[in-house]
């Protein structure tokens, strides 16, 4: 699976990719704002790869100019009701200030929200992350609650909001805009795994018109979000 959108790619994860993540993921930088601070070995990472590589989580590395600059997720994905928990981390440091980590996310969001028909997203953050809070916060998220034992900060976005904050925020921070074609790909991979199968049963309840095309046994959607400027 691939997305594509804003000059950034997300692409889904495979084994091959399991390591460059390790070890980002342990790095001092990152490992102390998330919720899992424990140093994660390779059998550990593996495991978890287990454990995800499914049709109801979809890991993607962020690919920005052809190099790999962080990992964003949807998982626990409830395929019927449209609801899922999403998250990233970016471990390029040129990267991390700039709208790029914005663009990554709005990519995974209108997959979401304009070709899958998505009802809701919910992330965790801990409380003490304040560049986190902020971050989400400007993509839309809204408190829900507060873990006191954990202080972990529960948030939700939904498609009203999602409609009513993010497109203008985003437009108004990058030159752009112009982009509004979303492309999504989909190859014999995700077919066998049946992840092609739910993508196109919840696209069924999508309103909108998103094109199909196949080319060499490679499904490729596009949809083009119209009066993004508005």
């Amino acid at each position: 699976m691939i997305l594509e959108k804003y000059g950034i790619q997300l692409r889904r994860i495979t084994k091959v990719d399991l390591e460059l993540i390790r070890q980002n993921r342990n790095s001092q930088a990152i490992a102390s704002k998330m919720i899992f601070r424990k140093h994660i070995t390779a059998e550990q990472q593996l495991k978890w790869f287990d454990s995800i590589n499914n049709v109801n989580n979809i890991y993607c590395l962020i690919l920005y100019n052809g190099k790999a600059i962080g990992l964003i997720n949807d998982k626990d994905m409830d395929w019927h009701k449209g609801n899922s928990e999403s998250g990233l981390f970016v471990w390029d440091k040129d990267c991390l200030k700039t709208i790029i980590p914005s663009l990554a996310s709005l990519c995974l969001l209108e997959l979401g929200y304009e070709m899958l028909n998505w009802n809701e997203v919910f992330i965790k953050v801990l409380k003490t992350n304040i560049a986190a809070i902020a971050f989400n916060k400007q993509l839309g998220f809204k408190l829900l609650k507060i873990e006191g034992s954990d202080e972990v900060a529960h948030f939700y976005l939904n498609k009203r909001l999602f409609e009513k904050k993010v497109r203008r925020s985003i437009v108004s921070m990058t030159k752009l805009s112009d982009i509004k074609t979303l492309k999504l790909i989909l190859d014999e991979v995700d077919e066998a795994s049946g992840l092609s199968e739910k993508i196109e049963n919840r696209m069924l309840q999508s309103e909108n018109n998103i094109r199909k095309v196949k080319k060499e046994n490679v499904m490729h959607y596009c949809y083009d979000i119209l009066g993004f400027q508005q």
